[in-house]
């Protein structure tokens, strides 16, 4: 994880891999939307206004980020 953020549904993944995720899904789409499946359960996940960036940093996986380095 490079900056691990939280999904309503209570998965963790990296900021990085999230978008790539939003986007793979969206390019076979007709319509762009707010919105994509979680990897893991397939619950749908609601985009915030901010972007993918505003999903809540995991603080756990965070802290053992700093603690290995």
């Amino acid at each position: 994880f490079k900056t691990a953020k939280v999904l309503e549904c209570m998965h963790t993944f990296c900021e990085e891999c999230l978008t790539r995720h939003f986007n793979s899904v969206n390019s076979s789409r007709l319509v762009m939307t707010t919105n994509f499946p979680c990897p893991t359960c397939r619950k749908t996940i609601y985009i915030p206004n901010k972007g993918i960036s505003a999903f809540p940093t995991d603080l756990k996986i965070k802290q053992i980020l700093e603690f290995i380095e």
